[in-house]
């Protein structure tokens, strides 16, 4: 699911609450394709590791997500929750409830009752945006 989510990098890299530099979305956006590509051979840790850096480059909804999701992965429940607020908190372009009740990555926290409260936290986050878009 990192893949899809990395397509909308840019996309958030660009919201102008968000000032980045060009060099930082591209650094972010190289750092993000070695996440996924860590993760797909099964190297979690070592994507943790990357989507941490990545995180610390640009603090943002989309990098949040997937530190939630390499923590998740790494069997790392309270940080993948930690992260995953942060990501709720901060806003993706792409609709982050969906995400959540589909992405395979965040698998390993599904079962815990902190995620039906993360997700009841992503659908306010999403009805509130919609209705500030709607005045």
């Amino acid at each position: 699911m990192l893949a899809t989510v990395a397509n909308a990098a840019a996309m958030q890299m660009n919201r102008p609450a968000q000032q980045k530099s060009h060099r930082e979305q591209q650094d972010v956006g190289a750092i993000t394709s070695k996440v996924i590509a860590a993760a797909q051979r099964g190297d979690h840790e070592e994507a943790l590791k990357l989507a941490l850096k990545a995180r610390e480059i640009s603090d943002i909804g989309l990098t949040n997500y997937n530190v939630a999701c390499m923590y998740s992965l790494c069997g790392k429940k309270d940080q993948a929750f930690d992260a995953l607020h942060r990501a709720i908190e901060l806003g993706m372009s792409q609709d982050i409830e969906q995400l959540m009740r589909t992405d395979s990555d965040l698998d390993n926290i599904r079962d815990d009752a902190r995620f039906k409260r993360a997700l009841a936290a992503a659908s306010a986050a999403k009805e509130k945006n919609a209705r500030q878009k709607s005045l």
